[in-house]
């Protein structure tokens, strides 16, 4: 079912974004809770190791 109209959605926070995403596949059926946990974790650390890959290229430090 798609709205007959835009919907718009505002978040403060990046925080309360990740939130939102999490919830939102518990509340969708596609997930369960103790799975978005683990997600989350996961994701921040695969964010960590994609920041300091690219920042290494960056500064010139990557030595593979």
């Amino acid at each position: 079912f798609t709205p007959p109209f835009d919907t718009f959605i505002e978040f403060k926070t990046w925080t309360d974004f990740n939130n939102d995403c999490g919830s939102s596949r518990v509340w969708g059926g596609v997930h369960f809770p103790y799975a978005v946990t683990a997600g989350r974790s996961i994701g921040s650390r695969v964010g960590e190791l994609a920041y300091d890959f690219v920042m290494a290229h960056v500064n010139g430090t990557y030595s593979s």
